[in-house]
């Protein structure tokens, strides 16, 4: 369910459309999804590198995957959050 990110948005006063969710798992990444936010599926720790869980995160169609922290800052830079 998308509560929760609609929540923070609107405690933070933040426009959905200007959040983007740093998310590990299929759950919060169709959550916020559902809210209506850009995600980033961040699968850095090493149980998530493993073939069977990145095709469940390629499934929810999420724009971009990263492994690690470096991975994020610069898709952030280049989507002009910072």
């Amino acid at each position: 369910a998308p509560v929760l990110f609609l929540f923070a948005a609107d405690k933070m006063k933040i426009a959905k459309q200007n959040c983007v969710v740093i998310e590990d798992s299929v759950a919060g990444i169709e959550a916020a999804q559902r809210a209506g936010m850009d995600v980033i599926a961040f699968l850095g720790s090493d149980i998530y590198k493993n073939d069977i869980y990145i095709n469940k995160i390629k499934d929810t169609k999420v724009k971009k995957i990263c492994f690690d922290m470096e991975e994020v800052d610069q898709y952030l830079s280049k989507i002009g959050m910072y």
